[in-house]
C-alpha cells in the first residue's frame, strides 16, 4: 500500500517527524510519501488558517493526480 501523508501546515519541520511517527505504526510493505502544501500558513491556528489550508491540501492532491502518483489512500494529519 501507498500513502500520501499531508501535513495541512507548511512546516517542513513537522512534516518530517509526521511521516516517520506514522512509518512507526504502518504494517511493513506501506510505503508512506509525507508532504506539505506549497502555500498556507505555517500552523493552523483560527477556521482562516484551517480554510487557507484546505486549499493547499487541495493542491497536493491535484498534484499527485497530475503526476500519476498513485497513492492508495491520503490521510491529512
Amino acid at each position: 500500500m501507498k500513502l500520501l501523508l499531508l501535513n495541512p501546515n507548511t512546516s517542513e519541520a513537522m512534516t518530517a517527524p509526521m511521516t516517520a511517527a506514522a512509518h512507526t505504526v504502518a504494517a511493513p510493505a506501506t510505503s508512506i510519501v509525507g508532504r506539505q502544501p506549497g502555500f498556507g500558513p505555517a500552523s493552523i491556528e483560527s477556521r482562516v488558517d484551517e480554510v487557507f489550508a484546505a486549499a493547499g491540501v487541495a493542491e497536493q492532491l491535484r498534484l499527485s493526480v497530475q503526476n500519476s502518483e498513485h497513492f492508495d489512500a491520503a490521510v491529512v494529519a
